[in-house]
Order: structure tokens, then sequence, then C-alpha cells
């Protein structure tokens, strides 16, 4: 009996790990215009997402002290991606930048396999459908705390 016991844990255990392995094997991806898009991360590349305007010099000081190769291409004043030489080098730079107080996030840049790049911070740019009003956009707002940085109304 104990060996039948035995025999069917082990199986069980063997199943759920399949199962877990599979779950984690699973490849990220988003939709845009009804089509499922892989990603995967870059292996040289991260985005910072920064509270403050940054001193650009200071910042490029600071990563090239980590890493003197490193490509540093700021999106705006609060953004910067930077594109270190290995993968080792970005983690470097990664460690020491998770150290500064004013640096809200660090993520990877993705990629597509069609070699396209994405990179994700706090922010988004967002469309409702026709028939979302006004009100139903507020309420979202609020419910979500959502700051709007820039509002734009598209022409269809």
């Amino acid at each position: 009996m104990k060996r039948i016991i035995t025999l069917f844990m082990l199986i069980v255990t063997v199943i759920f790990g399949l199962m877990a392995f599979h779950y984690f094997q699973t490849p990220a991806f988003y939709y845009a215009f009804d089509e499922k898009i892989t990603i995967s991360p870059h292996e040289n590349k991260i985005i910072i997402k920064y509270s403050v305007a940054k001193d650009q010099r200071y910042t490029a000081t600071l990563i090239h002290s980590i890493e003197k190769d490193a490509e540093l291409n700021w999106q705006d004043d609060k953004v910067l991606i930077i594109e270190a030489r290995t993968g080792a080098a970005k983690e470097k730079i990664r460690e020491r930048l998770l150290a500064e107080t004013d640096v809200l996030s660090i993520q990877p840049v993705f990629k597509t396999s069609e070699g396209l790049e994405l990179g994700l911070t706090d922010e988004f740019v967002f469309k409702f459908k026709p028939s979302v009003s006004e009100a139903q956009i507020n309420t979202l707002n609020k419910q979500y705390d959502v700051t709007i940085v820039n509002q734009v109304k598209y022409i269809s």
C-alpha cells in the first residue's frame, strides 16, 4: 500500500512540475489591432523612469563609471534607455541605479521577432471607443488614480 501511495505522489509531483515548467515558459505578449505580438526582453537594454528631471551629465558620468561603453538615449528629461555592451554590464548598471532615490522604475526593453523595441514605464497612451462617455472616462481615471499627462483629440 505504501508503494502505491509513494508512486501516486511521485506521479502527481511530476505532473505539477511539468505544469509549472510550461507556465514559466509561456512567452510575454501584447495585443495591437487584434493581433497577438510576442515579445522578449532585450539582452542589453533597460528603460529607467525618474521621479524628477535629471541632470543628464551627472547621470552619464554615473553610468559610464560602471560601463564606459554604455549608450544613453534620453526619451525626455525623466526617461532614459540604456544599452550596455553585455547583459552582465546591464545588470551592474541596474543594481547601481536601484540605489538612487529618484528612480521610479527600471524595466527591460522588450523586442518583437521583427526587431521592433518596446519600453514600458508608468505612462501609457490610451484611446477609448466612441461609445464611452466623458463621465465614464472620468470615473475610471478617478477609480485608478490616473494622472493625465497629455490629452489629444484624434480625428478618425
